[in-house]
C-alpha cells in the first residue's frame, strides 16, 4: 500500500514536470510562450532612438513578463558589428544599408546579462542571455500560419530546444591549421611593435604608436562577406529579417572569440563587410 501511494506521488510529480513541455512549437522546440506588447508603442520608441542626440535617450527599453519571470531590457544601436563600408549586395545594385534596427543590450539590474537582436515593425527578435540561460524571441507567424493568435511573438529558453543533429569537433575558425596561421600572423605585429616601440616613441612621437596599435587591432578582426541562398531569404521573408539574422549569429560567434584566450591570441572579432542577398529572382 505504501508503495503504491509512492508510485502515484512519483507519476503526479512526473506529470508536474512534463506540463512545462506541454506547449510544443516544432518538433526540435518543446516548449514556448507566447509574447504580446503594444507594437505601436515599441515602433515609436524605436523610432525616437533612431534619432537620438542626448545619450540617455539612445536607450530603447521593453518590459515584458514570460516562463516565470520578468524582461527590463535595455537596448542600444549596435553598429561595431558592420563596417563603415558596409555594403548589400542585391541581383542588380549594391546598396549603402541602414542598421539602425540593430540593438544590443542587457536585462536592467542583472548583472552579466546581455542581449542581442533587431526591431522590426515594432517587434523585438534576438536573444537574451540571463544567470538563467538564454531565451530566444522570434516572430510567431515564422512557426503558425493560418490562425489568429493572441500574441505576435515567441519565446522560448535553450533547454527546450531538443536538435538532434551532431557537429564534428573542428571546423572553419577552430580548424588547427587556421589557429596556427593566426598565431603566426598576430605574433609578427607583436614583435614587430615591441622591437621598434622605443625608435618610435622617440622619433615620431605617441601618434604613430596609436596608428600602430589600430594597425594590431584590425588584424583580430575577420572581416565577413556573407552570401544567403534563395531559401533563407525565403524564411526570412525581407531583407530587414536577413541581415538581422545574419547580425544575431554574428554576434554571438564575436561574444564568444572576444571572451577566449587562443594560447595567447586574445580580442578576437568579427565584422561584417558585405552582405549578398539572394532571392528567387536571382
Amino acid at each position: 500500500m505504501v508503495l503504491l501511494r509512492v508510485l502515484i506521488l512519483l507519476l503526479s510529480w512526473a506529470a508536474g514536470l512534463g506540463g512545462q513541455y506541454g506547449n510544443p512549437l516544432t518538433k526540435y522546440i518543446r516548449h514556448y510562450e507566447g509574447l504580446s506588447y503594444d507594437v505601436d508603442s515599441f515602433h515609436q520608441k524605436h523610432q525616437r532612438a533612431k534619432r537620438a542626440v542626448s545619450h540617455e535617450d539612445q536607450f530603447l527599453r521593453l518590459d515584458f513578463h514570460a516562463h516565470g519571470r520578468h524582461f527590463n531590457l535595455r537596448m542600444k544601436r549596435d553598429t561595431s558589428l558592420f563596417s563603415d563600408e558596409f555594403k548589400v549586395e542585391t541581383s542588380n545594385t549594391v546598396l549603402d544599408y541602414d542598421t539602425s534596427h540593430i540593438y544590443t543590450g542587457h536585462i536592467y539590474g542583472e548583472e552579466g546579462s546581455f542581449s542581442h537582436g533587431s526591431v522590426i515593425d515594432g517587434r523585438f527578435e534576438g536573444f537574451i542571455q540571463t544567470h538563467g540561460g538564454t531565451f530566444y524571441v522570434e516572430p510567431a507567424e515564422r512557426y503558425i500560419k493560418d490562425r489568429t493568435l493572441p500574441f505576435h511573438s515567441v519565446i522560448y529558453h535553450e533547454d527546450d530546444i531538443n536538435y538532434p543533429h551532431k557537429y564534428g569537433p573542428q571546423g572553419g575558425c577552430a580548424d588547427h591549421s587556421v589557429f596556427e596561421r593566426m598565431r603566426k600572423y598576430q605574433m609578427t605585429g607583436v614583435e614587430e611593435v615591441t622591437q621598434k616601440h622605443q625608435e618610435e616613441h622617440t622619433v615620431n612621437g605617441p601618434e604613430l604608436l596609436r596608428k600602430k596599435r589600430t594597425t594590431s587591432a584590425e588584424k583580430n578582426t575577420c572581416q565577413l562577406y556573407i552570401q544567403t541562398d534563395h531559401l533563407f531569404f525565403k524564411y526570412y521573408g525581407t531583407r530587414e529579417a536577413v541581415i538581422a539574422q545574419i547580425s544575431s549569429h554574428v554576434k554571438a560567434i564575436d561574444t564568444i572569440y572576444q571572451t577566449t584566450d587562443f594560447s595567447g591570441i586574445r580580442n578576437i572579432s568579427f565584422m561584417v563587410k558585405r552582405i549578398r542577398v539572394r532571392n528567387f529572382n536571382n
